[in-house]
């Protein structure tokens, strides 16, 4: 059950589509919101899962945001952003709310019969399966998958056990699954928004490989920071903040505190990246690109952006891929066969490889620096798998 507030319009003859995204730019900045322009599109991201994203097509409209992973608090955000849309865009659009809160604004009713519902819905699912497996609620599968932890459920905000998933303490649940559970941006938002990227997004001793890890790292310090003021008693997870800040040259303003942050972070783990009908594994730490639909890229890991990558691995989809006639291994994972040849180049040791299941092809050349690595890419490959991940916040699993 996906929820939802979206606003439809249309430009009207003279009205301008650059006019309109300047708006909604301006709109953001008066927020204290993140803003990414396209050709056709616009995103407003106001914390992590907190989307809302606008499209245009011709002359029409549409403005939308999913509000499960986030929580009732960006919900009645959204709702009063809508409200200066409506008032100052000069603009006229209709709004579809499936919580009817936009009408109301009784936020009560909308975490009660609405947010909380929603948590029973997936209660349900998981105490009817009797042995569920590799579940995800609010998980966009483009990116990675974690590692899964028997008998836990994997969720943005980290691993939830089965058992905190109960009828008779739904509030806790939603206390713990989503960033904004209030109507304010409050302290708890705000540590809230930090453990959340700390658990998908940062990348630890690899924070200065890239722009993306070392922007992710800042906006934990940031986040933290503003709990922090918000709040000096708040627990926090400091050792990490004081790792971050340490990594980015930065000044500390919160004491060091007795917490144990050392399980925090998906990346920590080997994750499946998936790409087609492959989940690839690999270090969590990746750097990832996507080449188009038919290739992937990833690169092992490093710290700094002088310090080369110790291997890359390159997955392309074919329909018809080439013949190993003399392969140097084989390896067969479940109803996967995996065949392939080992390489050797300028400054570099490889292998390439071609998986099968079934009809469907995967060709992996995977290139590495040093030696001992093909033990690791070996194990990887043993790993290798099609995609069987649930989803639970799909609105087809209630």
């Amino acid at each position: 059950m996906a929820i939802e507030l979206a606003l439809e319009g249309k430009l009207e003859d003279g009205q301008d589509q650059e006019a309109f995204f300047d708006y909604l730019k301006a709109l953001a900045e008066k927020n204290n919101m993140q803003y990414r322009e396209y050709q056709d599109s616009a995103v407003m991201e106001v914390c992590p899962e907190g989307m809302i994203e606008c499209s245009l097509e011709n002359e029409f409209i549409s403005i939308q945001a999913e509000t499960n992973a986030a929580g009732p608090g960006f919900h009645a955000f959204v709702a009063n952003l809508y409200d200066d849309i409506l008032m100052n865009s000069g603009l006229a659009f209709e709004v579809y709310d499936t919580t009817e809160y936009y009408e109301k604004r009784d936020f009560e009713n909308l975490k009660q019969n609405h947010f909380h519902r929603w948590l029973e819905e997936i209660t349900t699912f998981i105490k009817e399966r009797e042995e569920p497996q590799d579940l995800c609620i609010a998980w966009g599968m483009h990116a990675y998958i974690p590692k899964s932890k028997q008998n836990h459920v994997v969720t943005p905000m980290g691993y939830l056990s089965y058992e905190a998933f109960s009828y008779d303490h739904i509030e806790e649940l939603a206390e713990r699954i989503f960033i904004w559970n209030k109507p304010e941006r409050d302290a708890e938002f705000y540590r809230n928004c930090a453990l959340n990227l700390l658990w998908k997004d940062c990348y630890y001793d690899y924070t200065m490989m890239n722009e993306e890890s070392t922007k992710a790292a800042q906006q934990i310090i940031d986040y933290l920071d503003a709990a922090y003021r918000l709040d000096p008693d708040m627990e926090l997870p400091t050792s990490v903040y004081h790792q971050l800040c340490n990594l980015l040259g930065c000044e500390a303003w919160i004491p060091r505190g007795k917490d144990d942050d050392r399980g925090i972070g998906y990346r920590k783990e080997i994750v499946q990246y998936p790409f087609q009908d492959w989940l690839i594994p690999a270090s969590g730490f990746c750097e990832r690109f996507i080449m188009s639909q038919e290739e992937l890229i990833l690169n092992g890991p490093y710290r700094n952006s002088d310090e080369p990558w110790n291997w890359m691995l390159r997955a392309q989809a074919v329909s018809k891929p080439e013949v190993i006639e003399h392969p140097d291994f084989r390896i067969l994972s479940g109803d996967i066969t995996l065949t392939g040849i080992y390489e050797n180049g300028e400054g570099y040791e490889g292998m390439l490889v071609i998986a099968e299941r079934e009809n469907d092809y995967l060709k992996l050349n995977i290139h590495y620096r040093e030696s001992a690595t093909k033990e690791i890419i070996l194990d990887y490959l043993r790993d290798l798998r099609h995609i069987q991940v649930r989803d639970l916040s799909d609105s087809d699993k209630h």
